[in-house]
């Protein structure tokens, strides 16, 4: 579950340290892709396992 969001900051901060080498930013857009990234991998973990809890029956016990 953990592997999604390595990916997603690992691509953004690889598109944002490309864009940095092609505009000459550095390390400007690599922070910003690895920020963004992070947050997608974040939002990604998290659909995930709110996913996960919608096959279980519900306790009704609590």
């Amino acid at each position: 579950m953990g592997v999604e969001m390595v990916v997603a900051t690992c691509l953004g901060g690889g598109l944002g340290y490309w864009a940095d080498g092609r505009l000459g930013s550095l390390p400007w857009l690599t922070l910003v892709g690895v920020l963004l990234g992070t947050a997608a991998g974040i939002r990604n973990v998290l659909r995930l396992s709110h996913g996960m809890d919608r096959g279980r029956p519900d306790d009704e016990d609590r």
